[in-house]
């Protein structure tokens, strides 16, 4: 008798849309087995349900490989690849898709939106703690069917443990390479029957482990990458009102800044020259039941400061002679330097500010008439307001900036979502599920975008499933290529890349398959196929007949690509043992040059193997491997850079889930063999010439071995 589908059913077919960690902890065991996730279809689904091919990340696994930050996380899922930039960020690309923001993926706290007002970045650094994380889930392919946009080539949801059901209070504490310290803790009450009320705190700070050499060839003699995070939150949930507010400060330098004298050491003090970003989250929503029917009204607002200071020194052409130098006699903001005993002020300071507001309010529902028809619905509004975005430049020690500024977006200017959209799934029979949906946005005078989804679920055995699934998505201009008003000179030329507010979102189309098969109970093999096309690209365009209001650099939809890819993956779980390998290939091609996508590596592969040695006791390791790295095809007509070698990264981690008085601990050797490698200077940079030279002819290192300690209790 075939029971496939029925399988799945038992535990949400009569369901309405929760949240799997609230329901009752008898159903913690199905969670653990099945695994329960909301982010494919904004309710409780098991991963062979959802109509996504999904990923997820349990707390167990943080423990036992040693996650530090969601980029480490990233870096072993197949299809992603993890690069850095000069300013000290981690970007996320999810197949292919690459962007110098991490605006082609969508990062959610417990199902929230979080991303800046500016460049719609998402932060996969220190930027938000694990130790308090109950699983992440990963969608690899669109989402925007649902999320609207940035949720373009991955959605990523962070399930914090202020959702689970458990109660308790947690205390962690974690150390590592390069003076990283961290320390933190949660708690989860259920106060009276209606009423639970929890909060988390952490901090967390790291010297970092810098670059010896810049891209441009300049020492760095510290070669540190200090930062420095504070997080805390509170949530209360009563009655059907699910109230949230987070908090983060989180600061970093920037990652390439020359330490060759005294005075370039202080441009990498993080208390003076750094990101800073000071941000608010606020969430309220409302779950009532009516039966069949399930209506949830929901608003957040959020509230970014990102703050950002910069120096850069005018070197004279005369070296440095005896004389007197006064470095401080206005605090960071003035420097001299004497020459003949003649003092120049010979430094240029920045202050960037980028204040933004981001709120939504809308409606969401679901409605199940009967055990073979499940809808889910939404319309809301969505916008991101300008505060204050701006370069405030202060020259030879002046005391007022330069007016007017040379980099701005008109204050108070909006870019407003008005967005709805609609999703059913019909069990047509015992083995088949079909789903559909399409979503609406219109964004301020924009024509309304249609974002189609469209899957076919097929569990032929109760130990088979096989997906078929489309699906559309796109990206709108942010705020920084939409709003962003420079004013061309009389050759047409701006100091930056000037905004477009003709810009439309760029789009993604992607027809995908996965085949899932378990032998034994103890073998599990996974294959999935994808091809997608980018069309409208958004990007950095050189007009050379200058345009009369952008002048000859603005932002354009100037590109597409096509992106061909496939996963192979085989777990072997007997008894007292894990063994995982995969391997993964993407072929993104851009369509103008016919050349492959800068940096992202074609192959990769994945291995890891963990024994348990008894009781609580695990032993992981886990090697991840990347390919060539394209680049000698984009840089062969400039600076002729070659591709980015291959390198594989080799980990062994130590962990206990539970030990006496509930205390988890986990120690990681990272890099084990001390592997060189390095991340390659973005695209723009890499085929820029001075002198007729490459301008930044070297890389970026990756980090070196270093180790990572935690612990945690529950109490």
């Amino acid at each position: 008798m075939h029971l496939p589908l029925f399988v799945f059913w038992g535990f949400s077919a009569f369901a309405e849309p929760i949240d799997p960690f609230t329901i009752p902890d008898e159903a913690q065991r199905f969670r653990q087995e099945r695994q329960v996730v909301t982010v494919a279809a904004r309710y409780a689904q098991t991963i062979e349900e959802a109509p996504s091919i999904v990923r997820v990340i349990t707390a167990d696994d943080i423990l036992q490989q040693g996650f530090r930050t969601l980029s480490d996380v990233l870096r072993t899922i197949p299809g992603v690849y993890v690069a850095s930039s000069k300013e000290s960020r981690q970007l996320g690309w999810f197949r292919g898709s690459i962007s110098s923001d991490n605006n082609k993926i969508l990062l959610l706290v417990n199902g929230i939106p979080w991303y800046d007002g500016v460049y719609t970045h998402a932060w996969l650094d220190e930027y938000i703690p694990l130790f308090h994380v109950e699983q992440i889930e990963i969608i690899k392919g669109p989402g925007s069917a649902i999320y609207g946009t940035n949720a373009f080539a991955g959605v990523i949801n962070v399930v914090t443990s202020e959702r689970s059901a458990s109660q308790g209070s947690r205390f962690h504490l974690s150390a590592g390479g390069h003076a990283r310290r961290e320390v933190g803790a949660h708690f989860n009450e259920l106060v009276t029957e209606n009423l639970r009320i929890g909060g988390y705190a952490r901090y967390m700070e790291s010297d970092g482990e810098g670059l010896d050499v810049t891209p441009k060839g300049e020492p760095n003699i510290i070669a540190s990458n200090p930062k420095r995070a504070i997080n805390g939150g509170v949530s209360l949930q009563w009655n059907g009102f699910d109230l949230r507010y987070d908090f983060v400060d989180f600061r970093h330098t920037y990652y390439v800044n020359p330490q060759y004298d005294p005075w370039q050491v202080l441009l990498e003090s993080s208390d003076e020259f750094a990101f800073l970003y000071h941000n608010n989250f606020f969430s309220l929503q409302y779950n009532r039941d009516f039966g069949a029917v399930n209506i949830k009204p929901y608003l957040f607002a959020q509230s970014y400061e990102n703050d950002s200071a910069y120096a850069f020194f005018q070197e004279p052409e005369a070296e440095f002679v005896t004389g007197t130098q006064d470095s401080r006699s206005m605090g960071i903001a003035s420097v001299r330097r004497v020459v003949n005993d003649n003092p120049l002020f010979l430094r240029t300071i920045v202050d960037a500010p980028k204040y933004t507001l981001h709120y939504a309010a809308g409606i969401e529902g679901s409605v199940k008439p009967s055990f073979d028809h499940h809808t889910v619905f939404g319309i809301g509004v969505d916008s991101t307001e300008v505060i204050q975005i701006e370069d405030l430049v202060y020259k030879n020690g002046s005391a007022s900036p330069e007016d007017p500024s040379n980099f701005s977006a008109p204050a108070g200017s909006q870019i407003t979502d008005i967005f709805s959209f609609v999703q059913h799934t019909w069990t047509a029979t015992w083995w088949l599920e079909l789903n559909a949906g399409v979503r609406v946005d219109m964004y301020n005078d924009s024509p309304p975008f249609f974002s189609p989804r469209l899957g076919f679920l097929m569990v032929p055995f109760s130990d088979t499933s096989v997906k078929l699934l489309y699906g559309r998505a796109f990206r709108a201009p942010n705020a920084r290529e939409w709003l962003v008003d420079l004013t061309p000179d009389e050759n047409g030329e701006t100091p930056y890349t000037n905004g477009n507010p003709d810009l439309i979102p760029e789009s993604i189309d992607t027809i995908e398959a996965e085949a899932t098969t378990a032998i034994n109970g103890t073998l599990k093999f996974r294959s999935s196929m994808f091809y997608s096309l980018i069309q409208n690209e958004i990007n950095k365009f050189v007009d050379f007949e200058p345009d009369p209001n952008l002048g000859l650099y603005y932002y354009s939809n100037v590109g597409s690509s096509t992106i061909f890819g496939g996963e192979a993956e085989l777990e072997w779980k007997p008894s007292n043992f894990l063994g995982v390998i995969n391997y993964s290939f993407v072929n993104s091609i851009n369509e103008d040059t016919g050349f492959q996508t800068y940096e992202f590596p074609p192959h990769m592969a994945h291995l890891r193997l963990g024994w348990h040695l008894g009781r609580s006791v695990w032993l992981t390791f886990r090697t991840d491997a990347f390919g060539p790295r394209p680049r000698a095809q984009w840089t062969a007509s400039s600076t002729g850079l070659p591709d980015g070698d291959p390198f594989a990264l080799c980990h062994l981690t130590a962990s206990a889930l539970k030990l006496r008085n509930n205390l988890r601990v986990s120690a990681s050797i990272l890099n084990i063999f001390d592997q060189q490698h390095q991340y390659l200077v973005y695209q723009d940079d890499a085929t820029e010439v001075r002198n007729g030279s490459p301008r930044y002819p070297n890389d970026m290192s990756g980090e070196g071995r270093t180790i990572y300690i935690s612990a945690t209790s529950d109490f």
